[in-house]
């Protein structure tokens, strides 16, 4: 107890410090008042920063680093793309005989009209006394030829789609690159797309009569059908004509297949658009 007496004793022998002056008191006072408020206003305005302090404060705890660089979310399990199995090759179809191909020109037709691109009018042809397909025999023999025209206009050019359906033919083969399905469309070069099974040759080009031209040729087992696209029209006279097709004489200021309208600014339509116009199932019967 000596001891601690002593202790006491000689705490209390020690000068008091003094006493803050009233205008000290006021001075801290004012500064405690002005920590809380920067803190307050901190916390308002700084949510997302301490928002990060307690995610680095976590992570830290859980053995994390506190480097300052962000924390390391775990990678999301990647998930292998979607696969699209091609469709399967679709039959060759048989090129039908020449009246059912004939009277299905109305249908054929209906299609091209349908893909006229935005901003032309397309006008179906009737080429034939009853209906728009213009059919006639290749050398007398049992090829034949049939088409059937859409006259693409913008009011002031004219260009055409055309669907050609070439039946009665031998000797074709299977194969779209090989010499006898070129000698018949008499265009070079080999570019084959496939469209929904369907296995077609494109070609672009230019002729001095049609200006540009987008051409689609598909093989038919004993023929083949060809949609062909022009930037324009040859001015003709009726004798021009195949000497069987009975085409209405148009009237002044008509859009025809006798052409005398300016070409169109480009070809209407590009190959993969034909391509797919010649892999449409409707334009045969």
């Amino acid at each position: 107890m000596t001891d601690v007496n002593h202790i006491w004793a000689a705490m209390l022998d020690d000068t008091e410090p003094p006493l803050p002056t009233a205008q000290e008191t006021l001075t801290t006072a004012r500064r405690s008042v002005r920590r809380r408020r920067a803190l307050t206003t901190a916390l308002l305005t700084g949510g997302a920063g301490v928002t990060c302090a307690v995610v680095a404060v976590a992570a830290a705890a859980a053995g994390g680093s506190l480097s300052g660089a962000a924390p390391v979310m775990p990678a999301a399990p990647v998930t292998a793309p979607a696969t699209t199995e091609a469709p399967p090759p679709v039959p060759r179809p048989v090129a039908p005989g020449w009246q059912a191909v004939h009277a299905h020109g109305p249908q054929a037709g209906a299609v091209l009209v349908a893909a006229a691109p935005p901003g032309y009018t397309s006008l179906l042809q009737q080429l034939s006394t009853n209906g728009p397909a213009s059919t006639w025999q290749v050398q007398g023999g049992t090829e034949y030829v049939s088409t059937v025209d859409v006259i693409l206009t913008t009011g002031q050019a004219d260009g055409m789609l055309t669907v050609f359906v070439h039946g009665g033919m031998t000797g074709l083969g299977d194969d779209l690159c090989a010499a006898p399905v070129s000698t018949a469309i008499t265009f070079t070069g080999c570019d084959l797309v496939t469209v929904n099974g369907v296995q077609l040759r494109v070609h672009s080009g230019h002729d001095p009569e049609y200006g540009d031209v987008s051409v689609a040729v598909r093989l038919l087992d004993g023929g083949l059908l060809v949609v062909q696209a022009q930037q324009g029209i040859p001015a003709h006279s009726a004798g021009d004509l195949p000497p069987d097709a009975d085409v209405h004489t148009p009237k002044a200021g008509e859009h025809s297949i006798l052409g005398g309208w300016p070409a169109l600014p480009a070809v209407p339509l590009t190959p993969a658009q034909v391509a797919g116009i010649a892999a449409n199932p409707a334009l045969l019967p």
